[in-house]
């Protein structure tokens, strides 16, 4: 598949367009009533309508995260317990937050491994039948004795035992809604058979047991918590996420809007892929179930382009557009600008990390503050850059484009040579 080969990931699923994938990533999951997501506010409209609207109706727990401040999103986690987080790596919104990676996944491997003890059968005997000694001594003592009763198992015997503890867990998604002990009985008869455990409170403790384990069948529905990271803004030519994620355990799930570096805006597509085999397979259940393939004539328009072309092609987006951010925070407190954001520069509160992790470039497009935008743009077009630039929304075109959104204009770097982006460099400089 020509996306695969581009982004460098074993198996890559298309959609129709960039949110179908943010959708059906986070519908994959199945969050329903009471569970909590963790997102940044600082993401593409869309998705944040999505999450704030259509997910937050449904009583699914929406809880703000500043995704660029690793300390509080780290409290946010332990405090919350979220079944998930969604996030871009770089925010598509003036602030420009960049996620630390590296702190995100030890953060979700440290919650998962926490849950995962949580789970396992001694944590749960202790909790919820600390008192029943006999339980506990079937499944953790090496003697394998009868509590207080002096009792010792035969290897036959503790065979059985061992056996029911094993089948118990692989039955356990077969006992249906009421709870049926059907699976318990056939145990009891057998047990019964090897005139093992026949008396009435033997019986009544094998309930007792089974109960546990319907405890632990409802617990293991639970999901761990899984990352959803909105790759789109560095693309995976800076971000190289298919080589990130499969660093860590943790469950991600990676989307991109191909429709900006993959398909140069010829057609609308999304992607998604994920270092989970079983994520992946929900995922394109989910995809079946929403029905939202790509067109074949979409896949057909994809620009025939090799992984090293590609690669290019990006990264000169990418430095040009940080080198225009750079030439503009020149310009504060002329033509009404005020600030500008961007997060290679160094007034950005993720400068640092930026720089070390995405020194090309982290993003397509970044954002100027000003006095007023309109008359920003007004004077930077009279003042030589017509002709020089594009007008619009999206990013990653050929030539920069310019966009005005309220107070703000967004600038997307486009692909063009050193001396191209000079001359849109000298307008830049000498502007009043």
């Amino acid at each position: 598949m020509k996306v695969a080969q581009e982004i460098g990931a074993d198996k890559v699923l298309l959609y129709n367009d960039g949110m179908a994938a943010v959708n059906g990533a986070i519908e994959s999951l199945h969050l329903t009533k009471g569970d909590v997501l963790l997102y940044s506010p600082s993401i593409y409209g869309e998705s944040k309508n999505f999450i704030e609207k259509d997910l937050m109706i449904r009583g699914v727990k929406c809880i703000p995260i500043k995704s660029g401040e690793k300390d509080e999103l780290n409290k946010l986690i332990d405090q919350y317990r979220p079944k998930a987080i969604f996030t871009e790596t770089v925010g598509n919104a003036q602030d420009m937050p960049v996620v630390d990676l590296k702190n995100l996944f030890e953060k979700t491997e440290e919650m998962n491994e926490k849950y995962q003890k949580d789970l396992n059968l001694p944590t749960l005997i202790e909790k919820q039948l600390f008192h029943k000694d006999w339980i506990r001594d079937w499944l953790t003592a090496g003697d394998w004795e009868g509590a207080g009763r002096g009792e010792k198992y035969s290897p036959e015997q503790k065979a059985k035992l061992e056996n029911l503890v094993k089948e118990f867990e692989g039955t356990a998604r077969k006992i249906n809604k009421e709870q049926s002990y059907m699976p318990l009985k056939d145990l009891l008869r057998d047990l019964e058979e090897e005139a093992i455990m026949i008396s009435e409170d033997r019986r009544g403790a094998l309930l007792e047991l089974k109960s546990l384990f319907d405890t632990v069948w409802l617990a293991k529905r639970e999901m761990p918590m899984t990352l959803i990271l909105d790759n789109t803004l560095p693309t995976e030519t800076n971000l190289n996420l298919p080589q990130e994620i499969k660093k860590t355990k943790a469950s991600v799930l990676v989307v991109d809007s191909g429709t900006k570096f993959f398909a140069k805006d010829k057609t609308t597509i999304g992607v998604a892929y994920s270092n989970d085999p079983n994520k992946l397979l929900e995922l394109e259940i989910e995809r079946m179930r929403e029905g939202t393939y790509p067109p074949k004539s979409s896949e057909a328009r994809l620009p025939e382009t090799t992984k090293k072309e590609f690669n290019i092609r990006n990264k000169q987006i990418l430095s040009n557009t940080k080198i225009l951010a750079q030439g503009f925070s020149k310009a504060i407190g002329r033509m009404g600008i005020t600030a500008v954001s961007h997060p290679n520069l160094p007034t950005h509160p993720n400068y640092e990390y930026t720089e070390k992790n995405l020194p090309d470039g982290a993003t397509a497009v970044f954002y100027i503050q000003c006095e007023n935008a309109w008359e920003t743009a007004d004077k930077l077009e009279k003042g030589g850059l017509k002709g020089l630039v594009e007008y619009g929304g999206s990013f990653a075109f050929e030539k920069t484009r310019v966009g005005v959104f309220g107070d703000m204009i967004r600038i997307a770097g486009g692909n063009e040579s050193p001396e191209e982006l000079e001359k849109i460099l000298d307008v830049i400089e000498t502007v009043k």
